[in-house]
């Protein structure tokens, strides 16, 4: 089973347009991507960039909360850690910083290529993952330190690391204590079938 050291010392900050905020692009897979995993730091309030085609999850990691403005209406305020909205890619979205700068992960995915979504989980001693063909697991440390194992390799993940598991057969054991926000990634087929 492939399995993808991601090291946050490789994760690529990019200022936004607007001056807002800035991204760190984690991971993308294929060409338009099918879908994106990002960390992001929001400055200050202002409008999101269009994406049509694609769904978006974004959960507040740290900060003094936020709340989104999608096609005029307000959301429910984000205001504890890995609080979660989901909106449309294509939509008028707008940020407003509550109290303050943030910082979000944000998940982006074609619905037509893949099923997605962000959970978040304590990392209390171990955890099992029996990824099936089509499914991949991005594996996101966001606080404490961990250790994933597959068959013969290993992977040691700190704050702000994370790890790419693709779907074949077998297991991979997670090991470790903080907190872990996860994306589960189906490919529309896979999603279909099963």
């Amino acid at each position: 089973m492939p399995l993808i050291a991601l090291p946050a010392h490789r994760y690529e900050r990019q200022a936004w347009r607007n001056g807002g905020g800035s991204t760190r692009e984690v991971w993308r897979e294929g060409e338009a991507p099918d879908w994106r995993f990002s960390l992001a730091r929001i400055e200050a309030d202002g409008p999101f960039s269009s994406f049509p085609g694609y769904r978006r999850e974004l959960m507040l990691q740290r900060g003094g909360g936020l709340r989104l403005h999608t096609d005029g209406l307000a959301s429910a305020p984000l205001q504890s850690p890995y609080a979660l909205c989901r909106f449309e890619g294509a939509a008028d979205t707008r940020a407003e910083c509550i109290d303050g700068p943030c910082e979000v992960i944000n998940l982006m995915f074609r619905p037509e290529a893949v099923e997605a979504r962000l959970l978040a989980r304590p990392l209390l001693g171990s955890m099992l993952f029996f990824p099936r063909a089509g499914e991949r697991w991005l594996l996101h440390l966001a606080g404490g330190q961990a250790r994933v194992r597959e068959a013969s390799l290993s992977i040691d993940l700190a704050q702000g690391d994370s790890a790419l598991l693709f779907g074949e057969r077998g297991r991979v054991l997670l090991e470790g204590g903080g907190e872990l926000v996860l994306v589960q990634v189906r490919s529309s087929d896979a999603h279909s079938a099963g």
